[in-house]
């Protein structure tokens, strides 16, 4: 995406938007792919393998490093309940919800 002059043909000045660059995790299953940002039929954006279909595994908001206290795991996502913020493990055996200060 990029913003033009609103005198063009007169005036070329465009800027362009800064991508961020993302943080790139490796699949917490398979652990052979990386997780992709991907739009569901929906619209919605959540994250998944990018070994699919030889793996489903995916999450439904971004995931962030942020390590498991109970099963180690390196990812999570970020869960808001009742205007406070827990991470919620990535590891579908585990899913345990936590603090930042656990």
């Amino acid at each position: 995406m990029f913003i033009g002059c609103s005198q063009y043909p007169d005036c070329h000045f465009t800027v362009h938007e800064e991508t961020e660059i993302e943080e790139e995790f490796d699949c917490p299953e398979c652990q052979k792919h990386k997780l992709v940002a991907r739009t569901g039929r929906s619209g919605k954006t959540f994250y998944g393998c990018s070994g699919f279909p030889e793996c489903k595994f995916t999450l439904p908001t971004k995931p962030v490093k942020q390590q498991c206290p109970q099963c180690l795991g390196e990812l999570a996502t970020i869960k808001k309940v009742r205007g406070k913020t827990y991470f919620l493990c990535a590891n579908r055996k585990c899913q345990h919800l936590f603090s930042e200060s656990e």
